[in-house]
């Protein structure tokens, strides 16, 4: 789990956060119900922050093995984004980031507070995901597409998708993942949504159909001709009446579904999704 500034508490060294799997799974399977302590891994950002201008912490993180990828938010007067590398340990005894090779992002459009918050990492490439795709906000919403050495090689073109993008899981061999796709009432406006047509298609749940937000999961799929969306019916999350939840990251849990977790609105959740 990313903090979007791992060095927040000053008193704190650096830290990313990580939950035992086995741990998780027996929670899942009732084993056990003692909360889950999140373990420290030691983070070295080798100065980047004092290297890019503009710098406003990380958005989103991928795994290729040992290999680690970054986006980087900067002030919107900057009118772009940062790709980063790193290296984890085997042993998670610290995450490193190199001082390269590094890739910019440019923002395509002016949504406020808008980045690239999801990255999806296969064997040959590295694609960004920007987060606002919708019709009245990004005429051409499109993933940014890099070999692993962050050359860049080009666009993918990405169907347009209502509300905001913020996370993807890996790929699978078809070339398939699934992004989080959320809308919080409060900031809703500032994506202009239009009508979607995902509801149109597939209808939707009882507590979206009586509440304002949007927490969902939504499967896409690499193709020749750019990404475009799978036949599977979007995954709708039960709603709390309570508060909208912010999930900011995804990844699947083997066959059996999804990981989740909200950054600290309401507070920092962590939620499983059962697969399709």
């Amino acid at each position: 789990m990313l903090p979007q500034y791992p060095d927040w508490e000053d008193d704190d060294a650096p830290c990313l956060y990580t939950v035992s799997k086995a741990d998780i799974l027996a929670r899942l399977e009732r084993t056990t119900s003692e909360p889950l302590t999140p373990r420290c891994i030691p983070f070295d950002s080798a100065g980047i922050e004092k290297r890019i201008p503009g710098f406003e912490g990380y958005e989103s993180i991928q795994f290729a093995d040992e290999q680690a990828y970054l986006t980087v938010e900067t002030r919107k007067s900057t009118g772009k984004a940062f790709l980063v590398t790193g290296h984890i340990a085997p042993d998670l005894s610290v995450l490193k980031l190199e001082p390269s090779p590094q890739a910019s992002l440019s923002l395509p459009s002016d949504v406020s507070n808008a980045g690239f918050e999801a990255l999806v990492v296969s064997e040959d490439r590295v694609l960004a995901l920007y987060e606002a795709n919708g019709v009245n906000v990004n005429r051409a919403p499109a993933a940014e597409s890099f070999d692993r050495s962050l050359s860049p090689s080009g666009k993918l073109a990405l169907p347009s998708i209502e509300h905001r993008t913020t996370d993807a899981t890996s790929m699978d061999a078809a070339g398939r993942f699934w992004v989080m796709n959320y809308s919080f009432p409060g900031t809703s406006a500032a994506y202009k949504p239009a009508s979607d047509p995902l509801l149109a298609r597939y209808g939707t749940g009882p507590t979206h159909a009586r509440m304002p937000q949007v927490e969902r999961l939504i499967e896409l799929q690499v193709q020749p001709s750019g990404i475009v969306l799978t036949d599977r019916p979007p995954l709708q999350f039960q709603l709390s009446s309570e508060a909208a939840r912010n999930w900011e990251g995804v990844v699947r849990l083997d066959e059996r579904g999804f990981l989740l977790v909200t950054d600290k609105f309401p507070g920092t959740l962590l939620g499983f999704v059962p697969g399709p």
